[in-house]
């Protein structure tokens, strides 16, 4: 009986493979399709890697393109620089020469970051540094200097020199005075160089607050400033002709209001005095010392 069956399967089978040109698989697709469908994932999966190198040639043919263009030709090579100064272009100057130093190189090239370094390191009066690169062929410089903030009247024996000092401090110009702000005196054994640094960091600012200040609280005008270098001291000359003597290590404002604390038993504005120092700390902070005259 199982040899009939099996006999009969394989007659059926037989039958079907005679009049079929084709086995099918076991998704029912027959073995041409199979291998048509294979040929064309093939056929797409070259293209498509055909296609990634044939972008990759055109990519690095681009930044080799893109270098030379950059680099080699004189598109992109620095043939202008400009300096401004506040915003005003300045032709003649000596910081516009360290600029020009750039003319001739390759734009894209030039570290912003390390030219502004350079400059303020070389120029201790540049407060602020822009650099611009305006492509294709210019480089601009915009500085603005600390601003001046007194005049400096230096004695050194018989001879007299007029300096402006700016904020931090330093000689910004020789020889020349702004009636308008504040005259500093200092007597010295020689005279300052230019863009020297007469006082230390900070210090300047302080005096030029304290008079302020002290013009505001006592509502008297103070007509010179006696710098005192080498003691650190300075002394705020009034216009009644009497000296305040301040301290520099020491807070300006507190120094002050010892003064104001004592004013009603000193009576500034009708006592004739010869000085009044500020220097000295009592035990509760408010020792004044002064001297009539």
């Amino acid at each position: 009986m199982i040899f009939k069956k099996l006999k009969r399967k394989k007659a059926r089978l037989s039958k079907y493979t005679k009049y079929s040109s084709y086995s099918r698989t076991h998704k029912g697709q027959t073995v041409e399709k199979v291998a048509k469908k294979r040929k064309r994932n093939n056929t797409k999966r070259h293209f498509i890697n055909l296609k990634w190198f044939l972008v990759g040639v055109a990519s690095i043919g681009m930044i080799i393109f893109g270098v030379y263009y950059i680099f080699l030709s004189g598109s992109f090579i620095v043939e202008e620089t400009a300096l401004f100064e506040n915003n005003i272009r300045i032709d003649h100057d000596v910081i516009l020469s360290e600029i020009n130093v750039y003319k001739g190189e390759p734009i894209l090239s030039i570290n912003k970051f390390l030219l502004i370094e350079e400059l303020k390191g070389k120029y201790p009066e540049i407060e602020h540094v822009i650099v611009k690169k305006r492509l294709p062929n210019r480089l601009h410089v915009y500085i603005s200097k600390y601003p001046i903030i007194a005049n400096l009247i230096v004695h050194v024996d018989n001879i007299q020199r007029k300096y402006l000092v700016n904020q931090r401090g330093m000689i910004a110009m020789a020889d020349t005075e702004d009636s308008n702000l504040p005259y500093i005196t200092v007597q010295r054994d020689k005279a300052y160089n230019s863009k020297e640094a007469v006082f230390e960091e900070g210090d300047i600012e302080s005096i030029i607050k304290a008079r302020k200040l002290f013009e505001q609280k006592f509502n008297m005008q103070v007509t010179e400033i006696l710098y005192l270098d080498k003691a650190r001291q300075y002394h705020l000359i009034t216009e009644k002709n009497f000296h305040i003597w301040l301290d520099l290590t020491q807070n300006y404002v507190s120094q002050l209001s010892k003064l104001k604390a004592a004013e009603q038993k000193l009576n500034i504005h009708s006592t004739p005095l010869e000085y009044i120092d500020l220097r000295i700390a009592g035990n509760n902070g408010e020792k004044v010392i002064y001297k009539k005259r």
